[in-house]
């Protein structure tokens, strides 16, 4: 359990205070009491007792007044629970404005879209990769959309391209590292569960925007192997048109030295300098077919703003839900200030009222 404003528990602290003097004055009561006599009736305890109950319900208040959240728990919906995984291509060539404004803009407005469209149930998870030449995992497994937007909205092309790895696409880089990151996931869930009830194991999809245009040319079987392996679908959305669009982008060349041919030996220095490159890229579907066959998922070509992508992603999401209530495993914290607060608050109440 955590608290979003632990200031508040300062109170408990004043409170242990107040504990120790009211334990003192009845120890000293204990001992100055005056000798009991044959018939006499001396209570220990009498509506002061009052002030314990109230005691208690201002610690309550404090508690609550703190925030407490829940974590790590177990959570049951209809049809069970789905991780969801967006991998997003943001190489140079989803600069490409043949989708207005850009590939990557286009696609990032989809996500969006998606992500509040309700599809998304209690106890689905989600997360996010970006991949160029090499693969990034950009935020763990989380059921917070609001988290998940904010990432996807923090993608964008640098005005100037300083890395070789920004300049090309290597789709098996991403193929691979999934299938990695969720066996670190898994482990890290298992190794942090607080209670012993185990649910149904959750089915995992990706949704892969990426144009195809794969400058690297690996072979895709390993990656797709993993994949398989792990049960994991993937549903590639090829973001661009066929005719495709020409780009300039500003690259950095570093300084570097040169050498004389004949000895071998540093000559002279030469500054690092920008340079415009010009590149056409289109929509390339081949790998993006395969890797849909290879895995069970599908393949859906987003070449207009007017194409039915959010109904091809939710049909992915239904087609891959358990049929029956599922429980499962859930990271999303829970405000339990109520739980804290409303029942004991009821029952000291109660007594006080009999007190009185």
């Amino acid at each position: 359990m955590t608290f979003l404003t632990p200031d508040y528990l300062i109170f408990w602290m004043l409170a242990a205070a107040v504990l120790l003097f009211l334990s003192v004055a009845l120890l000293f009561k204990i001992f100055f009491r005056p000798p009991r006599s044959k018939h006499s009736h001396y209570k220990l305890f009498g509506k002061d007792l009052v002030w314990l109950p109230c005691f208690v319900l201002c610690l309550l208040i404090a508690a609550a007044l703190a925030g407490p959240e829940g974590k790590f728990s177990y959570v049951v919906a209809a049809g069970g629970q789905i991780d969801v995984i967006f991998a997003v291509d943001n190489s140079f060539s989803t600069r490409a404005n043949d989708l207005k404004p850009s590939r990557l803009e286009l696609a990032k407005k989809e996500i969006f879209m998606f992500l509040n469209s309700g599809v998304l149930q209690k106890g689905d998870r989600f997360t996010l990769f970006t991949f160029a030449k090499n693969s990034n995992w950009k935020m763990p497994f989380s059921e917070d959309i609001d988290e998940l937007s904010s990432k996807v909205a923090e993608i964008d092309h640098p005005d100037l391209y300083i890395d070789e790895s920004q300049l090309s696409t290597d789709l098996n880089a991403v193929l691979e590292h999934i299938p990695t990151a969720m066996d670190k996931a898994d482990n890290f869930y298992r190794s942090n569960r607080k209670l012993g009830l185990q649910g149904p194991s959750r089915r995992r999809i990706v949704f892969l925007f990426t144009d195809g245009d794969d400058q690297v040319n690996n072979n895709l079987d390993k990656g797709l192997t993993k994949l398989r392996e792990r049960e994991i679908k993937v549903y590639p959305v090829g973001v661009g048109t066929k005719s495709g669009r020409t780009i300039r982008v500003k690259v950095f060349n570093p300084p570097n030295y040169y050498y004389d041919d004949e000895s071998g030996s540093q000559s002279g220095f030469l500054p690092g300098f920008e340079e415009e490159i010009t590149v056409r890229t289109v929509l390339q579907t081949k790998n993006l077919t395969k890797i849909a066959g290879f895995t069970g998922g599908s393949m859906f070509i987003f070449d207009s703003e007017q194409s039915y992508l959010r109904n091809f992603m939710e049909n992915a999401i239904n087609a891959n839900r358990a049929t029956s209530m599922g429980l499962s495993y859930s990271t999303k914290s829970k405000n339990i200030w109520w739980e804290i607060l409303a029942i004991p608050t009821l029952v000291l109440l109660f007594l006080v009222v009999l007190l009185i």
